[in-house]
């Protein structure tokens, strides 16, 4: 069946309130898959690992560095294969069509809980 992806995994470990730290490490795993019901083309398959390292400072504020595509793999996130047209006098042609992962990234980020009186 095109577009039916035949094995996915999607697996992770935490470490939470270990002296107000915490960390975390991600896999998500697509297998390859059919584009066409004639089997012609095919995706690859797309794995990406992603990490959160972070720090309670108070009750209130939480600081964490999360990192994005650790492995800086150059997969696919999305895969179509359709006829297409690059202008109106172009000839259309059967052509496969894909959106890549994001690279590597480093991102700070800060969360905030606030404390309601009552």
């Amino acid at each position: 069946m095109p577009e039916a992806v035949g094995m996915v995994i999607s697996s992770g470990a935490i470490l939470h309130d270990l002296k107000s730290s915490s960390g975390s490490l991600r896999l998500r795993y697509f297998g390859p898959r059919y584009l066409t019901s004639d089997a012609i083309y095919r995706s690859n398959s797309t794995a990406l690992l992603n990490a959160d390292v972070g720090r309670r400072i108070n009750k209130t504020f939480r600081v964490s560095v999360v990192f994005l595509n650790l492995l800086n793999r150059r997969d696919h996130d999305v895969d179509y294969a359709y006829v297409s047209q690059a202008t109106p006098t172009a000839t259309p042609a059967f052509t496969d069509v894909f959106h890549p992962v994001e690279p590597f990234q480093v991102r700070l980020k800060i969360e905030v809980t606030p404390h309601f009186r009552r």
